[in-house]
């Protein structure tokens, strides 16, 4: 079994991954927003938001063992286009 794509193929690989990456950046950018609104609105602040995303973070990686901890935690502390 051969593990080379076509070059269609490829072209359509490479497409799916920049409609993710648009995907997530969205996602991002809309996530950013309801945690300042959050914050500001003072419903949450950014040490509870720290602390809940850690506790998450830390019963997941318990269930999964092998999910990689690619970054710390961080609670935006600036709007994205600031």
């Amino acid at each position: 079994m051969s593990n080379h794509f076509s070059p269609f193929q490829e072209v359509n690989v490479l497409a799916k991954l920049a409609d993710l990456q648009e995907t997530e950046y969205h996602n991002t950018v809309l996530l950013h927003g309801i945690i300042e609104l959050l914050i500001q609105k003072g419903v949450l602040t950014r040490e509870e938001l720290l602390a809940k995303a850690r506790q998450i973070d830390t019963q997941l990686s318990q269930q999964l063992p092998s999910a990689n901890k690619v970054v710390p935690f961080s609670v935006p502390t600036a709007p994205p286009f600031s």
